[in-house]
């Protein structure tokens, strides 16, 4: 036979074993028939006794009665129940009395594969079993003394019994968990139980030791049998030391084992079977409830202690680092060091290393690994500027432009540096920087600030300060991260905030959309659907058509179209058409907003599609005064006439494009969610100015 049969080799074991009365509790039989889908027990066949029916085989006899679940000749399998099954289909010798049988599953093959026994059936052994298996897995060890082949197996007539065991040394583990103890009471239902576990005993008495009492588990039976009973709380038990499982009934019901091992030779050297047994070796006891104990001559109670052995289990250690580089003297795993692991400090450039954490917060520090660690560790390494300076904060700028603000804090060699500038660094590696002399003043903060273009909400913009040769700490930022802050704190901002941050998420994805930038990763994906939808405008947008005219038409120079710029700051660009060797004749002058604001327009000449022509362009128009007036005007320098006079303003734009229909559906969605970013942002500055009238 294959050694994976042999009694050590298993795959699954018995956790626990009912013995049901059949004759006294029917219910309890059918109950665990419908829980387990079979019971076992015993008959003893007749042959006179079996009905060969019109497609049922059916059992009854009256000739022998069986009163103890080890009395018969044949095992069979009760599956089902019929309590009306009628006594007239048993046709051989005396019918039952009453209704009613059993389905009995057989081992006899095909012709008597299944057969109804009645109720009535007097040599159907008075007992009935099932049992629970579970795979082999949940426990390493099983400390017995009733291992053996039983000669008997006797209730005892004590309600306080006690196993001892002594811990084993084995190869792997450092210690055993003790996780649940089986007890056995084969003749006894209904039993009040309760387990205590005693460890590091002094001498061979259970009560010597120390009481683990948040072990104390308690419970009851339900049937006669075995049960393994999970502890309420686990025991850890050291190699060598000696521990007892006391058990205390309501009534004597705990089984105990008289029993032999089974060998061969002229010495009975040979073990047959692989555990040894004892009888009267000291390792049972029976006791009171004063805590006395005595040894229990007549053989050795069944109380098994199922462990698990802790063995040296690696662990992962994993490096938070942030940029920077790990020491290679750090491991990346732990749990088989007999010595404790004092971690090394990692590197990173512009940065001074603070310690290694358990905690992105940075608020437990952590120096060494334990020996024989028993975990996962996270650690996270804490960085602060090689120059000194640190994040006080970070704002995102809702004056009209978006742009992200770092407040900084200085110190005073740095911030009287005025060579020292804060550079930030943009995916596609181009720059933009601030000196400290330019940067504004908040408190005793510095402000450092960067713009970005509508669709540029999503990027990871890298900050980091700069003097000279030396730079510190790299930080990294993004709009669309401080806005998701912003969204997720609604309590700490007004309405009016949380309004204008998201039409301006709104804004930068239908600019993405229309740049095709970073599709993929759209700014308003952190809101939800409803607050994604953007109105259509175009009715709106009638109120702001341009106007045109022309003083003298034949000047030599003529308007040829106007274009809205978002793809960095918001502004309009006017194209004209004028010979090249006449440019420099003419003066190109913007009036902006009621406050007839004057500013110089230089025309740079663009070829389109073979064709110079010259653009002027009104620039940096904050989300606020798109709806302001925008006047430009084109005169021949020496003359007081206007040339031309053009008046719009940057909806004016998105007007003429709503009257388009062959107009580009993205280039719609992006105006209508600026005309949204735009009724935000003045409702928002139009608070403020108040507030600070």
């Amino acid at each position: 036979m294959d050694s994976s049969y042999a009694y050590s080799k298993d795959v699954a074991h018995l956790e626990n074993a009912y013995l049901i009365n059949i004759k006294s509790n029917p219910t309890g039989v059918k109950e665990q028939i419908m829980e387990h889908g079979a019971v076992g027990t015993m008959y003893s066949n007749y042959s006179n006794g079996m009905t060969f029916g019109d497609g049922y085989n059916a059992y009854f006899d009256t000739s022998n009665t069986i009163t103890s679940y080890g009395d018969g000749s044949h095992a069979v399998m009760i599956v089902g129940w019929d309590d009306n099954f009628s006594k007239d289909k048993f046709l051989r010798g005396e019918k039952p009395s009453s209704n009613g049988a059993w389905l009995i599953r057989n081992s006899w093959g095909t012709d008597f594969d299944y057969f109804w026994m009645s109720y009535e059936t007097k040599s159907l052994a008075d007992t009935a079993w099932a049992m629970d298996f579970t795979t082999a897995d949940n426990y390493d060890n099983n400390y017995q003394l009733d291992g053996g082949i039983s000669i008997s197996q006797n209730p005892t007539n004590s309600t306080v019994v006690a196993n001892v065991y002594d811990v084993a040394h084995r190869n792997d583990a450092v210690s055993e968990t003790l996780k649940a103890v089986s007890i056995s009471s084969m003749h006894v239902a209904g039993v009040n139980y309760s387990i205590d576990i005693y460890t590091d005993l002094m001498d061979d008495k259970p009560s010597s030791g120390t009481l683990q009492a948040e072990a104390h588990t308690e419970g009851t039976t339900t049937y006669a049998g075995i049960y393994t009973i999970p502890l309420k709380n686990e025991v850890n038990l050291t190699p060598g030391s000696k521990f007892a499982v006391v058990v205390k009934t309501d009534k004597a019901a705990i089984d105990y084992e008289q029993a032999v091992k089974i060998a061969t030779g002229s010495n009975l050297e040979t073990v047959i079977w692989d555990c040894n047994v004892s009888r009267n070796n000291g390792k049972s006891f029976y006791g009171n409830n004063y805590g006395n104990f005595w040894s229990w001559p007549h053989g050795n109670y069944c109380i098994k202690a199922f462990t698990t052995n802790n063995v040296y289990t690696t662990y992962n250690i994993t490096y938070k680092l942030d940029g920077g580089e790990n020491n290679a003297s750090n491991p990346t795993i732990c749990g088989g060091n007999d010595a404790a692991i004092t971690l090394q400090a990692p590197t990173k450039d512009g940065c001074k290393f603070d310690g290694w954490y358990l905690d992105s917060a940075y608020t437990t520090p952590i120096t060494e690994i334990p020996a024989h660690a028993s975990q996962e560790y996270t650690l996270y390494a804490k960085w602060s500027s090689a120059l000194g300076d640190s994040v006080y904060g970070r704002t995102l700028n809702l004056d009209g432009n978006i742009a992200f603000n770092m407040y900084m804090d200085l110190p005073s060699d740095l911030a009287e540096n005025k060579d020292v500038y804060m550079e930030f660094t943009f995916p596609d590696k181009s720059t933009s920087r601030m000196t400290v002399a330019e940067a504004r003043r908040n408190g005793g903060h510095y402000v450092f600030s960067f713009k970005v273009a509508a669709k540029e909400m999503t990027v990871d913009v890298k900050a980091r300060m700069h003097a000279g040769n030396t730079y510190g700490k790299e930080y990294t930022v993004s709009v669309q991260k401080y806005a998701e802050y912003i969204l997720t704190h609604p309590n700490d901002y007004s309405t009016l905030v949380v309004s204008l941050i998201k039409s301006m998420l709104n804004y930068g994805t239908a600019a993405q959309q229309l740049f095709d930038y970073q599709t993929d990763k759209p700014a308003n994906e952190i809101m939800s659907e409803n607050d994604r939808a953007v109105a259509d405008h175009k009715n709106d947008f009638k109120n702001y058509e341009y106007s045109l005219s022309k003083s003298n038409i034949d000047s030599g120079i003529k308007w040829y179209g106007s274009s809205l710029i978002l793809e960095s700051d918001t502004c309009v660009r006017d194209y004209f058409q004028v010979d090249s060797s006449h440019i420099n004749e003419y003066t190109f002058e913007g009036i902006i907003g009621n406050n007839n604001n004057s500013i110089k327009l230089t025309p740079v000449e663009k070829t389109i599609n073979g064709t110079v022509y010259y653009y002027v362009e009104v620039p940096d128009i904050k989300a606020q005064n798109l709806d302001q007036s925008i006047k430009v005007v084109v005169k021949r320098k020496g003359q007081l006439s206007n040339d031309i006079e053009l008046q719009y303003n940057a909806f004016s734009y998105a007007y003429v494009i709503s009257q388009d229909t062959a107009t580009y559906q993205k280039t719609i969605d992006v105006t209508n969610a600026m005309y949204e970013y735009w009724k935000n942002a003045k409702a928002y500055v139009d608070n403020n100015n108040q507030s600070n009238a």
